[in-house]
């Protein structure tokens, strides 16, 4: 078993997902160039700009990916960008066929060109609906039901097409329901109550997910990029806590402390997608993924930050 390092592109590096993931390659000795279309907002140790380089960009501009490429000595792509959540994707299905699909073609095709690596960041959500809660695994057909996981599966089959018509070295990781330090997609309470909000009547006390802390997955896919051989191409990464939303708000009480009350109500949320827990059994075989942060733990390490973010005025 190999490992590479280097300096790897990001694409969607100044997000939530993209900013974790380029900490983690940061704490593997890599450098790291940040692509996006806006400088990054999310200041998490090691803090940036340590070996970061930003490039202001759109995955669309075929010009603009090739020259950040070339001009940083590029040897590795991890692609994040991607219009996120079903909610935007269906009402911007235009832009979101055009970010996660013709954008990860693009973002390929680069690859394709320079002979580079290439870790996709797809979506456990494509799996679909599966009331069963049985475990799912990447040889569970996908079956898409919105414009969100379906534009992501396109970019997932795209990755797979290069590999099999090209020998691009891509990889697809399907992440489960992500929270932590700068999350904005997704309701996670921990952030919204130290802001002094009131977590009253929300909806989907029985909504079941795969709830993975961010730091988790970024593991996954540094070792993911950075192992080789693989026999697989597609891998589950995930925190293996699989809650219900009320054991989950249960979990941010307790961390919280003192008289903190969340009020969920029952049933499922508006457009809940249900399904079981990921199954990671390939990936701890083939990259040696094991997940660090339990429920508590993470969020016990999300507060901590977003008290530090608190005492430096950061709202």
């Amino acid at each position: 078993m190999s490992s590479q390092k280097g300096r790897v592109l990001i694409t969607g590096g100044s997000g939530f997902v993209g900013a974790h993931i380029a900490n983690r390659f940061l704490a593997g000795g890599w450098e790291v160039v940040l692509f996006d279309l806006r400088p990054p907002e999310l200041e998490l140790p090691p803090a940036f700009p340590r070996a970061v380089e930003f490039v202001q960009g759109n995955v669309l501009g075929v010009d603009e990916l090739a020259e950040a490429i070339s001009a940083h000595s590029i040897n590795g792509i991890v692609h994040s960008a991607a219009v996120v959540g079903d909610v935007r994707a269906e009402e911007q299905p235009a832009l979101a066929f055009d970010i996660n699909v013709r954008g990860t073609f693009n973002a390929l095709e680069a690859a394709r060109l320079r002979n580079l690596r290439f870790t996709y960041i797809s979506t456990a959500t494509l799996y679909g609906q599966k009331e069963d809660r049985e475990p799912v695994r990447e040889s569970d057909l996908p079956d898409p039901v919105g414009m969100y996981d379906g534009t992501k599966y396109m970019g997932e089959v795209l990755a797979h097409s290069y590999h099999k018509a090209y020998a691009v070295d891509a990889v697809s990781l399907r992440p489960g329901f992500l929270y932590g330090p700068g999350s904005n997609i997704g309701h996670y309470y921990l952030d919204r109550l130290v802001r002094g909000e009131s977590l009253r009547g929300v909806p989907g006390a029985d909504h079941y997910c795969d709830f993975t802390y961010i730091k988790d997955f970024a593991e996954g896919v540094y070792l993911a990029h950075t192992t080789r051989p693989l026999a697989n191409r597609v891998f589950n990464i995930s925190s293996r806590q699989y809650f219900s939303r009320a054991h989950f708000a249960k979990v941010v009480a307790t961390v919280l402390g003192g008289d903190v009350e969340i009020k969920l109500g029952s049933g499922l949320p508006a457009r809940a997608h249900q399904r079981g827990p990921s199954d990671n059994s390939r990936a701890a075989a083939e990259f040696g993924y094991e997940p660090r942060y339990d429920l508590e733990a993470g969020l016990r390490d999300w507060l901590a930050w977003l008290r530090k973010q608190e005492s430096q005025g950061v709202r």
